[in-house]
């Protein structure tokens, strides 16, 4: 029996089997979509080549790649949703399906993925503009990365991670009746997930968003912080380990690329494509 953190064990008993078996084929595929060599090329930002088109391929991969990674650690919340919203409705009442509640999700995902680019296009304009950048580049990242260590330990952090810990109190504490109360609460609940880990979506923006290591890392980071018991220590364990690799990377920046890891397989690569914040003599893409 699948167990939701603070769910009566009669309520995780009604769960819709059929809709979490929907849920996980979706995350699969996700998964296998993130991990195609078109989309490892979508993810790269070519500086010589800025577009409109560029930037939709980006961020539609982003979601994609945000929906491989953030589905698992959602799914009790929107499982739940499924089994109160069945109930709603046998008792006449109106609101969003379960795959519209879930959907918002992903759409808030993609929507992040908008300043994600624009920070890398911006990066990738002032490494190419200014030497003294470019060689501050692997400085900045390191401090990023103690940044995002920090945050970990933040009362913002704590009450963003509280909420997605506990889906039903958050329910019993905010539930709208009708379609547009459904679609509020299904847009407040995404964005507590989204404070929850900005900071993770941050460093995997500026350094792992073509790494598979850090893709994984950053998954199994945000899952067993979200449904794991003790879920704050483990933000906690993973706050002192950024900052330890961000004093890494700044006093050796020669290391990046070890701690970056091998890249997404892509269809193609040019010169022109950026890395983010990568050491002035990481390997060039051609």
């Amino acid at each position: 029996m699948l167990m939701i953190v603070d769910v009566p064990v009669e309520v995780s008993r009604r769960i819709n089997w059929a809709f979490f078996f929907i849920l996980s084929a979706v995350t699969v595929l996700a998964w296998v979509a993130t991990l195609s060599p078109k989309m490892g090329s979508a993810m790269m930002v070519d500086l010589d080549a800025l577009s409109v088109n560029q930037a939709s391929n980006y961020v539609v991969a982003w979601g994609v790649m945000m929906a491989a990674m953030m589905l698992p650690s959602a799914m009790p919340m929107i499982l739940l949703y499924g089994i109160l919203r069945q109930k709603q409705a046998k008792l006449g009442q109106k609101g969003l399906s379960p795959f519209i509640f879930a959907l918002v999700y992903i759409i808030v995902w993609l929507a992040t993925g908008i300043p994600i680019y624009l920070v890398n296009v911006s990066i990738g304009l002032l490494e190419r503009a200014y030497t003294a950048f470019s060689a501050a580049a692997p400085y900045l990242l390191g401090a990023s990365f103690v940044l995002a260590g920090l945050f970990q330990f933040s009362d913002f952090k704590k009450k963003c991670l509280k909420v997605c810990q506990t889906p039903f109190q958050f329910l019993m504490g905010h539930w709208y009746t009708g379609y547009t109360g459904s679609l509020r609460l299904s847009f407040e609940h995404a964005l507590y997930c989204v404070g929850c880990c900005w900071a993770l979506m941050g460093i995997m923006a500026l350094l792992g968003s073509m790494s598979l290591r850090w893709l994984l890392l950053i998954t199994v980071a945000v899952f067993i912080e979200k449904i794991m018991p003790r879920g704050q220590w483990y933000a906690n364990s993973i706050g002192v380990v950024l900052i330890a690799l961000g004093l890494v990377i700044g006093f050796r920046p020669d290391l990046i690329s070890i701690i970056q890891g091998p890249p997404m397989p892509m269809e193609h690569a040019q010169s022109s494509l950026t890395i983010p914040l990568c050491a002035p003599d990481a390997p060039k893409l051609k």
